[in-house]
């Protein structure tokens, strides 16, 4: 258990990780999180964290963008100076996916791609394959290239993952 301080010690800490994985790897684009701060105040200090950084600063346009946080802690953030990019809203048929799915596009001289960034609940009750599927039709409605991300909280078998890369026509 963390008081206030001892939250942000961490995400200042986790802001340092960042800068040193952005230092050792300047092509690095886009940074997703899950579990990421949800709260203005604790956004505010891993925003500040992050721009003391020189690596981080390419990604300050997006870091100051409130569309790139959820209520649910995802945060996915993007070096404007590589590409620009768009959050996509997300239609969902469930209210327990709320804010647990973020999905953003990217769009650079050669290619656009969308990012789907989530967090889907822990234990099975509420049907992750039923989440996995929503998520890949999400993926083939915007007929990009693609990347996922997240905490998946599941686990699928090779069989299922070849069903929905089927479902995508890939």
């Amino acid at each position: 258990v963390e008081d206030q301080s001892q939250y942000h010690q961490r995400l200042r800490f986790i802001a340092s990780v960042l800068a040193e994985i952005c230092t050792q790897n300047p092509q690095i684009a886009v940074i997703c999180l899950q579990e990421a701060p949800v709260k203005k105040e604790d956004i505010a200090v891993f925003v500040t964290s992050c721009l003391a950084f020189e690596s981080l600063r390419p990604f300050a346009q997006s870091l100051a963008d409130p569309n790139v946080y959820t209520s649910w802690g995802l945060m996915t953030f993007i070096n404007t100076q590589r590409t620009t990019y768009a959050v996509l809203p997300v239609d969902l048929p469930s209210e327990n996916l709320k804010d647990r799915i973020q999905q953003v596009q990217l769009n650079n001289a050669s290619e656009t791609r969308t990012i789907t960034n989530l967090h889907f609940p822990y234990e099975s009750k509420h049907q992750p394959q039923k989440m996995a599927c929503l998520v890949f039709e999400m993926m083939h409605q915007h007929k990009t290239a693609f990347s996922v991300m997240g905490a998946y909280n599941i686990s699928m078998t090779q069989k299922d993952v070849l069903k929905y890369l089927r479902l995508l026509g890939r």
